[in-house]
């Protein structure tokens, strides 16, 4: 019965997405489709012929939807709430999924059934698609009725409470204290909740760890000038290359801390050896670039004893390696 009621909510999905995307764009195949999808996934949408929806598999629709939950939401007018009970469907689907041998609870299935049944809903399925939902919801409310005598309640949704800041909070970046805006929305996810938030004339949407109040009152530890001579002594004694970043000043980039991470931690290595395998545009090229300005310069202040020879190989798709070395001759 799972696998109807998904089957349902697929071709839901498809009927809605193929509704839609056509009108936004001519190319949506490509850019609200094939570029909105993971790198498995993309492998796949690929080998189909252009404009298959029904061919892809749940997790993908539902990735798509979300990823142009914009867009959807405008052309279809779809009800805002919807986006919440999209990303509980995405929670179903993973628990259907990988369900235990004898099945999900029924507790648990008129929940998932339920949640679904808003969704479909909110996208406008027939009366007869959202007559299946119903009838299977019937089906498990006798079977609880019967066990415990207590009839299931609907979900509490995420939609309905509050997070960590409400709308019109007015919050700033934890990244760049200097940006701050005020919260607009608030997005329930898993295992993270986001907020949009409106700054510099846009709207912009964070996670709730990369945020803070702006009201917050910073905690600072009032110190005497022999202990603070004496905290950054210490730090230079543990890591004295770090005293000049090279990188930090003379590289054009937009300053990002994290990406600082990787050339912090080769400097401060007795032995350097680094894997850089972050996530796809997170800025691998950019932190590899890091270490080799940071490696060319400093060889131009180091005695010719004191500099070495650092390697960086560029791993592509192909599963060639393409390498790069930093010579103590700073000759092309």
């Amino acid at each position: 019965m799972e696998t109807e009621i998904l089957k349902v909510l697929m071709r839901q999905i498809v009927d809605t997405l193929n509704e839609t995307l056509p009108k936004v764009s001519q190319g949506w195949w490509q850019t609200h489709v094939i570029d909105k999808l993971t790198f498995q996934q993309q492998n796949f949408a690929r080998s189909l012929p252009p404009e298959s929806l029904e061919r892809l598999d749940l997790a993908a629709l539902l990735r798509i939807t979300d990823q142009n939950w914009f867009e959807l939401s405008q052309q279809a007018n779809i009800n805002k709430d919807a986006r919440n009970w999209l990303k509980e469907a995405m929670t179903i689907r993973n628990r259907w999924a990988h369900a235990p041998a004898d099945g999900l609870d029924e507790d648990t299935q008129y929940r998932d059934i339920d949640t679904l049944e808003r969704l479909l809903q909110s996208f406008g399925a027939s009366v007869d698609v959202l007559e299946v939902l119903r009838q299977r919801k019937k089906i498990l409310m006798g079977k609880l009725a019967t066990a415990t005598g207590i009839l299931p309640q609907a979900r509490t949704h995420k939609a309905d409470q509050q997070g960590q800041f409400i709308p019109g909070t007015v919050v700033r970046l934890k990244a760049h204290p200097a940006t701050t805006g005020a919260i607009t929305a608030y997005l329930p996810g898993d295992p993270e909740d986001r907020y949009q938030v409106f700054h510099d004339g846009a709207v912009a949407t964070y996670y709730a760890s990369q945020i803070e109040s702006a009201a917050s009152v910073e905690k600072l530890k009032v110190v005497n000038l022999n202990a603070l001579h004496a905290l950054l002594t210490s730090l230079q004694l543990r890591h004295p290359g770090t005293r000049h970043l090279y990188p930090l000043f003379a590289s054009r980039i937009q300053f990002v801390p994290y990406q600082f991470r990787p050339v912090l931690k080769l400097i401060q290595s007795d032995r350097p050896s680094l894997l850089i395998a972050d996530e796809v545009g997170v800025g691998k090229t950019i932190e590899a670039g890091l270490i080799l300005t940071a490696s060319l310069l400093r060889q131009t202040t180091l005695k010719p004893s004191q500099s070495g020879n650092i390697g960086i190989k560029f791993f592509c798709n192909t599963g060639h390696a393409h390498e790069h070395s930093a010579r103590n001759d700073l000759s092309p």
